[in-house]
């Protein structure tokens, strides 16, 4: 697992969310550049670690 930098913290995605706008480029833009696409921009996880200077956040929170 990779280890958080200062202020930054290592997420463990369990879930991602699809929306419209994934639609959106599925339809129509993945067409175009005619290559993989990863949809989802709405992840859902348990922080994994916490970098120094993280405020508000701990291993194990969802």
């Amino acid at each position: 697992m990779p280890r958080p930098a200062d202020g930054e913290i290592v997420l463990r995605i369990e879930a991602c969310g699809v929306c419209g706008s994934d639609a959106l480029v599925w339809y129509v833009e993945a067409k175009a550049a005619r290559g993989p696409v990863v949809l989802g921009h709405e992840p859902v996880g348990i922080v994994a670690a916490v970098g120094e200077g993280v405020d508000g956040l701990a291993e194990g929170d969802r």
